[in-house]
């Protein structure tokens, strides 16, 4: 017999790739449960945040794959934020410093992805991101116009969706690897 629980953990594995789930649903839905104590639990309970979210980010690596399209897109995304760095040194406008630690956040991002270091990468191309949340959420005081908060967070875009580029793909080798592959691309043979 199985508990609403189990049902609901099935429901949740749903967003993972049918192949995938034929291989390893049973084992998930298992190791699920096996964290979870009572009856009580097994008829009320609900999956977790963190299991849903690590559900959600497998199925996006599995369905996105190896894309070179993702990767490269990340790294696109990285030289954008260098691009937008350079143009706001000529215009003069790098004088706050958490922008200028954005900009520099970014360059540093796209020498770890080249270099092969997924996870330095993915943590510096957060740095863009939770600088341009800080002035974002102070938008939320009075006498601001509900539409500044929204146009403030079109410029935050470029920068979230680099990110979420960069944490779909999965490193393939470590960076004594990298360029050793023949017939690809140097980005994406190094960012692997």
């Amino acid at each position: 017999m199985t508990t609403r629980l189990e049902r609901r953990y099935r429901a949740l594995l749903r967003v993972l790739p049918r192949s995938y789930r034929a291989q390893r649903e049973e084992e998930m839905v298992a190791s699920f449960l096996d964290g979870r104590p009572g009856d009580l639990d097994g008829e009320y309970g609900w999956p977790g945040w963190p299991e849903t979210a690590a559900t959600v980010g497998l199925a996006v690596r599995t369905r996105v794959g190896d894309g070179d399209a993702v990767r490269t897109a990340g790294l696109f995304g990285l030289l954008l934020g260098i691009a937008m760095a350079a143009a706001a040194a000529t215009a003069g406008g790098l004088d706050e410093p958490l922008w200028l630690l954005a900009h520099a956040a970014s360059a540093a991002a796209l020498v770890a992805a080249v270099r092969g270091a997924a996870v330095e990468a993915r943590l510096l191309a957060a740095v863009p991101v939770l600088v341009g949340l800080l002035p974002l959420a102070m938008a939320f005081g009075p006498g601001e116009a509900p539409w500044q908060p929204a146009l403030r967070a079109t410029f935050l875009l470029p920068a979230v969706i680099t990110l979420l580029a960069l944490c779909a793909t999965t490193p393939k080798a470590s960076p004594a690897g990298c360029g050793r592959r023949s017939g690809q691309r140097p980005w994406a043979r190094c960012c692997r």
